[in-house]
């Protein structure tokens, strides 16, 4: 009576450490690794996009399996751009216009 009862819990453990792991896997982001493209590269391409503008912040992010650096630029006439740089190209993958709505809802308020 007990040997199937071993047998039963030791294939529980087992199909969980199994499965367990697998799922731990799945969660485990994957490393970063350094941007081929600096911040200061990525800069001076974003202002080089946007003439007569300034930075009002830049972060580095990941778009998917993609690299990229998030940069605000103020334009000449104090409009808001977003513009997305490649970190291994350094190309600009969009450049777009805000309103100055910095959240994710859609109640165009500042949060």
């Amino acid at each position: 009576m007990r040997k199937p009862l071993i047998i039963t819990t030791a294939a529980l453990v087992a199909a969980l450490a199994a499965f367990g792991g697998v799922a731990l896997a799945d969660e485990t982001p994957s490393p970063v690794s350094a941007p081929k493209v600096s911040l200061d590269q990525a800069v001076k391409t974003a202002l080089g996009t946007v003439a007569g503008g300034w930075v009002e912040s830049a972060d580095f992010d990941r778009d998917g399996d993609r690299q990229v650096w998030e940069i605000d630029v103020i334009t000449a006439d104090g409009a808001e751009r977003e513009l997305a740089v490649d970190a291994a190209t350094g190309k600009v993958l969009s450049a777009n216009d805000t309103d100055g709505d910095d959240d994710s809802d859609d109640d165009d308020q500042d949060d």
